[in-house]
């Protein structure tokens, strides 16, 4: 009981009612950017330092400015009629709306999946709490197992989440797949839709790319675009999440890194949200945030998934709590979504 009301707390935090403002996002699929591997642009390697942190520069900022428009597209996204949104995108244009899947009851979770190939991108976007259903499921902050016993606990309204509705958004991924083989996946959230991304990734994403048959030979694994390199190890599919309160805990951390899966975690500094549940809960995240500091509007990388409450450092701990507003929760780099239309079901 006391892990529910708890998380009754979280879950109202967690609900988006973003500010309008200002954005103007340059044309990266045109440029060619978007047909790069984001952990190629962005990068994954931890450098040997004292610092607790790496500054990003302004063309990673650039890169992942565009994925902003995928994670708030899915509060507009509501059938395939709706199909329309995306070319109000400068970045997602190109894509066209492949599925849509509303489960409106607890465990709620809506996703969208979209194509892209000019960018031979699939990419799948998870949404955010953004009515009462999807609120109870966030409200469910009590950590429940993965798979098994010792491979991690997790957010469990979330899991129940995806373990209700995966099996038909990966019957439909597959399909995809094989429709497109060498596509890359990108798998895209905001707020709670992020839990949803990391948590089908960490389910799914080995098994639906050693499906993935090419018409050629093989799977999409072993085509020579998508062959993990023995320097950077990575596999055709990218996790990119905004405002991702805390997956779950430090088995579950080791665990998901150990998937080898690039996956990029944005957080505002000042979004009280991406704090929760909190280690108390025995949370932490799964793999270190990329923080855009809103006393600076500098952007940087994160080197350890460690938090501390009581620390007052940019990566580990969190400023000071007159400082942490919701408004910080539905915004990034001046992006909010305003120039997709009218965000329904609002709260």
């Amino acid at each position: 009981m006391q892990v529910f009301v708890l998380g009754t707390l979280v879950a109202r935090l967690i609900l988006a009612s973003p500010t309008p403002l200002s954005s103007a996002i340059g044309d990266l699929v045109d440029k060619g950017i978007a047909k790069s591997h984001l952990a190629d642009v962005v990068g994954t390697d931890v450098p040997d330092s004292a610092k607790t942190y790496t500054v990003v520069n302004s063309k990673q900022i650039e890169f992942l400015k565009g994925w902003v428009d995928y994670a708030f597209a899915s509060y507009r996204i509501n059938s395939m009629a709706d199909d329309k949104v995306l070319a109000k995108s400068a970045f997602a244009k190109h894509a066209t709306l492949e599925y849509v899947a509303t489960l409106d009851t607890f465990p709620a979770l809506t996703v969208f999946i979209a194509v892209d190939r000019p960018a031979s991108m699939i990419v799948v976007t998870f949404r955010g709490s953004d009515d009462e259903t999807l609120y109870n499921t966030a409200s469910r902050v009590n950590l429940v197992s993965l798979i098994a016993p010792g491979i991690g606990r997790v957010f469990g309204g979330a899991m129940q989440g995806v373990t209700k509705q995966g099996p038909t958004i990966v019957a439909k991924h597959r399909e995809l797949l094989q429709k497109y083989p060498g596509f890359r996946t990108y798998v895209v959230g905001h707020s709670l839709g992020g839990l949803h991304a990391v948590f089908y990734s960490a389910l799914n994403a080995k098994a639906i790319l050693a499906s993935a048959k090419t018409s050629d030979a093989g799977d999409a694994t072993t085509k020579p675009e998508n062959k993990a390199t023995t320097a950077d190890n990575h596999i055709p599919w990218q996790v990119i999440t905004f405002a991702c309160p805390m997956e779950g805990d430090k088995d579950f951390s080791e665990y998901y890194r150990g998937l080898n899966i690039p996956t990029f975690s944005v957080m505002n500094s000042f979004d009280p949200i991406s704090y929760l549940p909190t280690e108390m809960l025995k949370y932490t995240r799964a793999v270190p945030r990329i923080v855009v500091d809103n006393h600076t509007n500098q952007t940087v990388q994160c080197h350890s998934t460690l938090t501390n409450l009581l620390a007052r450092d940019l990566c580990t701990g969190r400023p000071e709590l007159g400082s942490l507003s919701k408004e910080y929760h539905s915004a990034f780099w001046g992006n909010d979504g305003s120039h997709l239309g009218a965000k329904p079901n609002a709260i």
